[in-house]
């Protein structure tokens, strides 16, 4: 582990500590006040993810495609599970591809596909507590459902 000292435009100090997790290279930096984010880089020298705490009991991660644009942001617990939203994006355009809903690492309730270049919807689903689709119903690219199965109750 290595841990460098810098100091921001006010002299405050911030660290930035070097740890290694999962056979990578993760770089936590830390301000003096306790409020800390941090990244990794993809082996290629790009930037993999960048996280940070937003609450006291929630943390937000953005990931990164391997052409620098945003593959996911996704709202984890102090322990690391998806929970709350997230977000994900096509690779070429950048475009927001789906947003679901998490419980404890599962996805739960309302979620929603798109077409890539549009702001159309691909999909709509509803998941179970256990994570399964008891509830879709499908669009063609001009937004008329083509395709439902499920009942939107559970009962």
């Amino acid at each position: 582990m290595i841990s460098l000292i810098f100091y921001n435009c006010r002299n405050e100090p911030f660290v930035i500590t070097k740890k290694i997790r999962d056979n990578r290279a993760v770089y936590v930096v830390e301000h003096n006040d306790g409020e800390q984010f941090e990244f990794a880089l993809q082996s290629n020298g790009k930037l993999d993810y960048v996280s940070n705490k937003i609450y006291y009991d929630k943390i937000q991660t953005i990931y990164f495609h391997g052409n620098g644009l945003m593959e996911s942001k996704i709202m984890k617990d102090t322990l690391h599970r998806t929970n709350g939203r997230a977000y994900y994006f096509y690779d070429i355009s950048g475009n927001l591809s789906g947003d679901y809903n998490y419980v404890n690492n599962v996805k739960y309730g309302n979620a929603v596909t798109y077409y890539d270049s549009t702001a159309i919807q691909k999909k709509s689903m509803l998941f179970n507590e256990e994570g399964l689709v008891y509830w879709y119903q499908e669009y063609d690219r001009k937004g008329k459902v083509i395709k439902e199965e499920g009942h939107v109750s559970e009962n």
